[in-house]
């Protein structure tokens, strides 16, 4: 709307687009959960230009109504408490989520009740909305006008709060029109439509 350009978007898991990027050679603009997810594009010199545009906030979420009542990160070990995870090795989401549990001392108290992880943060939200886990670690962002889902307060992911960037590809085949794309997303128009969306601009973490 702002440029009249068309977009076309591919969604998938920040891996699996990187893959794909790496794979065929073909892109324009890339939007990953993380900043980190842009290191193997970098190496591969496929980066034109990056700019941070909003905070990921990962946080503890739960069914509607909490039915196994979880108060905090330490009741995920709890016996017979469902749990599911992002995959590692597809999201920024299950990264930080192994990093964290195994920082704070409880993966292996708490591995034995991850009954799934998932290759999207789409997934764990499905997991919960339809309660077939009791508690999944997603982004902040994905409770915003949703009902079949809520937070559990917790300051335990405090220090894993991670930046959203937009980046510009070298394999483009319109790269003005990609940098257009990577000004206006990070641009203070768009940045009315992320705080809509329940992020916080990047420049909240300096």
């Amino acid at each position: 709307e702002e440029t009249g350009i068309l977009v076309q978007f591919s969604y998938g898991g920040s891996a699996q687009c990187v893959s794909q990027i790496l794979t065929v050679d073909k892109g324009d603009a890339f939007l990953p959960g993380d900043v980190m997810e842009l290191d193997k594009l970098i190496e591969n010199d496929k980066i034109d230009q990056q700019k941070p545009v909003v905070l990921h906030v990962p946080v503890l979420a739960v069914p509607a109504g909490n039915p196994a009542g979880i108060t905090g990160i330490e009741d995920l070990a709890q016996a017979g408490v469902k749990v599911v995870l992002g995959d590692p090795e597809a999201n920024p989401i299950g990264k930080l989520a192994n990093k964290a549990l195994k920082e704070l001392g409880l993966f292996e108290k708490i591995e034995p009740n991850i009954v799934a992880r998932g290759a999207t943060v789409n997934e764990l939200f499905t997991y919960l909305a339809l309660k077939q886990a009791d508690v999944a670690v997603i982004w902040e962002d994905n409770l915003v006008g949703n009902e079949d889902v809520e937070l559990v307060q917790t300051s335990c992911f405090d220090n894993y709060i991670k930046t959203v960037p937009v980046a510009s590809l070298k394999c483009s085949s319109n790269p003005e029109a990609a940098n257009q794309f990577l000004e206006f997303v990070a641009g203070e128009k768009a940045m009315a439509v992320w705080e809509k969306c329940g992020f916080k601009p990047a420049m909240e973490a300096q």
